[in-house]
């Protein structure tokens, strides 16, 4: 592996391990401790698991997630498991510490504080997915290794949800947006370029921190904002963001007693740094360079331990059609060294 990149030791590897899956037992266990029950439900097809509850005389759900042998296994364990709330956030603060002691990359607090707001107030359970650079700074403790900190420095906070998907869930955040933001400083609402009365993006007070959402621009052109309805707010629709977020991984943000997020499949966000880094223009060019370092990283790491998905998430995007094919080859060519003969 090339100096870019170092492995962290396979006992971290297991404290990240432990992290992200105390943090997943917790998501379920949170629910179990409210008068309530588990039932599936099918849309489209597919079995999903909502909790069930009674507030005010109403019959509420909340979305949990996918059907899966995992997640039925956490159900089943959940009202046994009658843990102490918090001695378990004792338990998972020490794994962050340990993280942290080790010099695996945290967020600011600011940005954790965004971030655990988010992950409380449902965003996360709700399959809104971390895109960008705080997607590639989870990868490193989720790959096992030491990504370039150069590569890793943003103040910006993407979000992203599938339109179809935040309608389906019939499930919404516990407050709308604002209210979320205001939790962790004195956002204010950043007029949209085409809907100056909607926003889909919030600065801090300082301008230091910004929270942006996102949602796929799939058929003809239109930039017109998007209602998000399980998050309560609109998104901005890009281009090709549907290839990014079509598959993600729970990654373990060490904030606090941590926060469970979700990410894009790292192999779909090299594949995708490659594409986009052709498509910038005027004042962002200079993000290219960037996605270039981002995406090189996470090839060279992924060419070795997970080739077959690298293959697979490179032949899903050039397959994709003349343009997504052109820009993506050229940003493989950009690639140091041998890496782009790892793409397939």
């Amino acid at each position: 592996m090339a100096m870019s990149v170092s492995r962290v030791s396979v006992q971290l590897q297991a404290v990240y391990g432990e992290l992200l899956g105390r943090l997943q037992a917790a998501q379920v266990d949170g629910m179990a401790e409210h008068e309530g029950a588990f039932a599936t439900k099918k849309v489209s097809g597919r079995t999903y698991w909502y909790f069930r509850r009674r507030v005010a005389g109403k019959v509420v759900e909340r979305y949990v997630g996918p059907d899966s042998p995992d997640l039925r296994d956490r159900i089943a364990g959940a009202r046994e498991l009658a843990r102490d709330a918090q001695a378990a956030a004792r338990g998972r603060r020490e794994l962050v510490r340990l993280l942290r002691s080790a010099g695996l990359p945290v967020p600011d607090a600011r940005t954790g504080r965004l971030l655990q707001a988010l992950a409380v107030a449902g965003a996360f359970r709700l399959r809104a997915v971390l895109v960008g650079t705080h997607a590639f700074r989870c990868y490193g403790p989720m790959l096992g290794v030491r990504l370039p900190a150069e590569a890793a420095l943003t103040s910006d906070v993407d979000l992203a949800q599938f339109q179809t998907v935040s309608v389906a869930l019939g499930d919404a955040l516990d407050d709308d947006l604002e209210t979320v933001l205001a939790r962790v400083d004195r956002f204010t609402p950043v007029p949209g370029l085409h809907a100056p009365t909607v926003s889909t993006a919030w600065k801090s007070a300082d301008r230091a921190l910004e929270l942006e959402l996102l949602t796929p621009m799939v058929g003809p052109p239109d930039e017109e904002p998007r209602r998000l309805p399980a998050l309560r707010a609109h998104a901005t629709p890009l281009r090709f963001l549907d290839y990014l977020i079509f598959r993600t991984e729970a990654a373990a943000v060490p904030h606090g007693a941590g926060v469970l997020v979700n990410v894009p499949a790292p192999e779909r966000f090299a594949c995708h740094k490659l594409l986009v880094s052709q498509r910038r223009h005027g004042p962002h060019r200079a993000k290219a360079a960037k996605d270039i370092a981002q995406a090189a990283a996470l090839v060279e790491v992924l060419a070795e331990d997970r080739p077959g998905d690298l293959a697979d998430a490179w032949a899903d995007l050039v397959g994709r059609g003349g343009h997504w094919r052109d820009a993506a080859e050229r940003g493989a060519a950009r690639l140091p060294g041998d890496l782009a003969r790892a793409l397939g």
